[in-house]
């Protein structure tokens, strides 16, 4: 189920948008397992970056509020010179396409037991 999530999640980002996810943050407590991350930067074909500063609720309001106190001129000058990167995991392409190819299974078997052509919200 993490699995659908995350590709639904990327996915739906590079359809919304036309953006292609590059790098993705992992805050909290996913923060804590290189072996989650390594699989989320497989899954999601996407570098996954863990900031030094992991309580991302602080951190945000703390840059917002720089922003509103003119200490930074915008919110993305604030996070380029206050969030520093601890560790990154970036794909490894052979993995990517292992990945890609059992959500290829999972989606033919999806559609084999249901007749949908992909999961909704409420599977």
């Amino acid at each position: 189920m993490e699995y659908k999530r995350c590709v639904t999640l990327a996915s739906s980002i590079r359809v919304l948008f036309s953006l292609y996810v590059l790098d993705i943050a992992a805050l909290m407590v996913e923060a804590k397992s290189d072996v989650w991350l390594m699989i989320k930067a497989d899954v999601l074909d996407a570098g996954v970056e863990v900031p030094r500063c992991r309580e991302a609720t602080s951190l945000r309001v703390m840059l917002w509020a720089g922003v509103g106190a003119r200490v930074f001129p915008d919110i993305s000058q604030a996070v380029k010179e206050v969030v520093k990167i601890k560790k990154s995991f970036y794909p490894e392409p052979s993995n990517v396409s292992a990945y890609k190819k059992i959500y290829h299974g999972y989606l033919c078997l999806y559609q084999r037991l249901y007749g949908k052509e992909k999961p909704s919200k409420e599977d």
